[in-house]
């Protein structure tokens, strides 16, 4: 996700949701699917995410307990994409005694940053730079960073606003508690990471082919499917499609049909078709 490799995010949360249907404790299970959901709402796929949280069978009206976290705080996301950010607001504030009382500096810091930007999507400056600035304490404390960086251009633009007029809306005696330097490090890897997103020549590789990606791509030459490939690597057919979704985004190229299905073979010479 982090790489912008969507797909291939997808792919490898399947193939744990696979695994993780095969045990006996159900938590593994919920856990993954709702992480499947976040991929789904990072991507934009709103009406998807709707579709699936249903599975996690997550009754809105009760507390939200500590032990289901993950699945609460998937349901707040898509309910700030459908913009019903009172709810949203609702959960969250049930949901962050319980991570304090647990000491979960992580929750409280994705909780905050969470009530953050459903404030600033909101128009309410004054609460979105409090709630950004409760996050950044515990972040610079700890040296948090994906916790801000994952979060996109949102964050990116919160944060250049708190630069601007923290002074103006957080008390003069909590300015001390969060350096300009630390926010201000935050803000240049949204900007290094726009320029390693940026399009490479279509003649470099992103990566180096490994050689046992090289083996799997002989294979594909040879025409093998993804059944037949799995039995040769000794790999699942799960992990054979993985692997095949990075050899692609290395070379930039797209599979005549999608990952995961069998890839179809040339009649006339039976090799895979691939197109650029």
């Amino acid at each position: 996700m982090a790489d912008g490799q969507v797909q291939l995010a997808h792919e490898s949360v399947d193939e744990a949701i696979e695994a993780a249907a095969k045990l006996s404790e159900l938590n593994w299970l919920l856990f993954l699917r709702a992480f499947k959901i976040q991929i789904y709402l990072w991507e934009g796929s709103v009406a998807q995410a709707k579709k699936e949280i249903i599975l996690l069978h997550i009754p809105k009206n009760d507390m939200p307990t500590y032990s289901r976290e993950l699945e609460y705080i998937t349901l707040v996301r898509l309910l700030s994409k459908q913009h019903k950010y009172s709810e949203a607001l609702r959960l969250l504030e049930r949901l962050k005694p319980q991570s304090a009382r647990e000491c979960q500096l992580s929750s409280i810091v994705e909780i905050s940053i969470l009530q953050a930007l459903i404030e600033h999507q909101r128009g309410q400056k004054s609460a979105a730079l409090r709630y950004i600035h409760e996050a950044l304490i515990i972040g610079e404390a700890n040296g948090y960073v994906r916790s801000f960086l994952d979060e996109g251009s949102m964050m990116a633009e919160l944060l250049q606003l708190y630069v601007q007029h923290r002074s103006h809306t957080i008390h003069s005696s909590e300015l001390k508690e969060v350096s300009a330097t630390y926010v201000r490090k935050l803000i240049g890897l949204f900007t290094q990471k726009k320029e390693m997103n940026a399009p490479s020549p279509a003649s470099a590789l992103v990566e180096p082919i490994t050689p046992s990606e090289l083996n799997m791509l002989y294979l594909i030459r040879d025409g093998a499917s993804n059944k037949q490939i799995a039995e040769e690597l000794a790999l699942s057919e799960g992990t054979v499609r993985v692997y095949l979704s990075r050899i692609y985004a290395k070379l930039g190229v797209t599979p005549a049909v999608r990952p995961g299905m069998q890839h179809k073979s040339c009649s006339c010479c039976g090799k895979n078709k691939i197109r650029k």
